[in-house]
């Protein structure tokens, strides 16, 4: 479990690594990027859930996503978000904030364990 707190608008995603095709085809078919990592997911669950429309499913071109799913800090192709994305054994997870200015953000790994 983890929490994020910013005076910014901030999305978390945390899912165990396990392919999920159909959700990669989906995210694929929105963003017009190739998904096909757990970590895209999450990136693409922080950013949708950060922007404020996790109520609802995104549609064609309303999602943009990092050109890359490396570890750290990525921006996404539109320079709108910055995600951070975290792999460890058994887990990945992704928090996404606004572009532009180092975040005030605070994240905190409610296991116990340190949050990078």
């Amino acid at each position: 479990m983890l929490a994020a707190r910013s005076r910014r608008p901030v999305g978390v995603d945390v899912e165990a690594p396990r392919s999920r095709p159909a959700a990669f085809r989906f995210l694929t078919r929105v963003t017009g990027a190739s998904i096909v990592s757990i970590e895209q997911w999450t990136q693409a669950e922080a950013i949708w859930k950060a922007s404020g429309q996790a109520h609802r499913r995104p549609r064609p071109g309303e999602l943009v996503m990092p050109e890359s799913y490396a570890n750290g800090w990525n921006s996404t192709a539109d320079s709108a978000w910055r995600v951070f994305t975290h792999r460890e054994p058994g887990l990945v997870w992704s928090v996404a904030v606004p572009n532009g200015g180092r975040p005030a953000l605070e994240v905190r790994d409610l296991r116990g364990a340190p949050a990078p």
